[in-house]
């Protein structure tokens, strides 16, 4: 079984010091506008193991000092395991994303990556539905 799915999340930011300086007279800030745009697949390997993947693409664009202007694609994937029936079952995760992180110019472009293992357990005791992740 396949799924998939698109999201998307925009607004705007603040910054009061963009300039990150502890001088008074070197503080400078700015609004920037920031947009997350991702567009993810899952594909169901047996019936408790599932494998994601997900492209993603950041940007930011900045009012004034539009030499911080960002533009950041990336991707990662991911292998969930779920322990049990339902949908209150613990799962694990073990995700690995690659992420450009960098300016307009391309001399000046990182790439990292960065890996996430993530143990999530739920548990109801009683009909209020009462949940723990960890």
């Amino acid at each position: 079984m396949e799924s998939g799915g698109f999201e998307g999340q925009t607004g705007a930011v603040y910054n009061s010091n963009l300039s990150n300086s502890d001088r008074s007279a070197d503080v400078r800030d700015d609004w920037a506008w920031n947009s997350d745009i991702s567009a993810g697949n899952a594909l169901q390997l047996t019936r408790d193991l599932r494998l994601n993947s997900e492209r993603i693409c950041a940007a930011k664009l900045w009012d004034r000092f539009d030499a911080f202007n960002t533009i950041d694609p990336g991707t990662s994937a991911g292998l969930r395991y779920r322990f049990g029936l339902g949908r209150q079952a613990p799962w694990i995760l073990l995700e690995d994303g690659l992420a450009t992180i960098g300016s307009r110019t391309l001399h000046k472009a990182v790439v990292t990556t960065c890996s996430i293992f993530r143990l999530v357990l739920r548990f109801r005791p009683d009909r209020a539905g009462m949940r723990l992740c960890v």
